[in-house]
């Protein structure tokens, strides 16, 4: 009975720590579609992922969908394996343009020329 106990606390402890260490990797979008995204890491290494065939959304802290996003946003991924390997489960991605969660996605300011000057 006590190596029973054993091995079920021993299998409870390396699902929760395969699950805590799950990995979440992120950066900056390269380029994205509706089964595929690509970044750039901090490394300076681009990745590509597979994404599930319902990978939800999160823009800016509230719920979008993949075609609202744009090469420069910055993401986080979630990771989730799947018999087909692994997939991106979620997205959570700021903004390029965006300054903080109030901010509205504004195009980039068009420079001011005076002419004489």
């Amino acid at each position: 009975m006590k190596v029973r106990t054993t091995m079920a606390a021993f299998e409870i402890a390396v699902t929760l720590s395969a699950f805590l260490l799950a990995d979440s990797p992120s950066g900056k979008i390269v380029s994205v579609d509706s089964s595929q995204i690509k970044i750039t890491m901090s490394s300076g290494k681009d990745n590509s992922y597979s994404l599930a065939d319902k990978c939800k959304v999160m823009l800016n802290n509230k719920e979008s969908s993949v075609d609202k996003l744009t090469a420069g946003d910055t993401a986080t991924l979630t990771m989730e394996s799947r018999s087909s390997g692994q997939v991106v489960t979620l997205i959570d991605a700021k903004s390029a343009e965006t300054k903080g969660p109030d901010k509205k996605r504004t195009a980039p300011p068009v420079p001011l020329t005076i002419d004489g000057f």
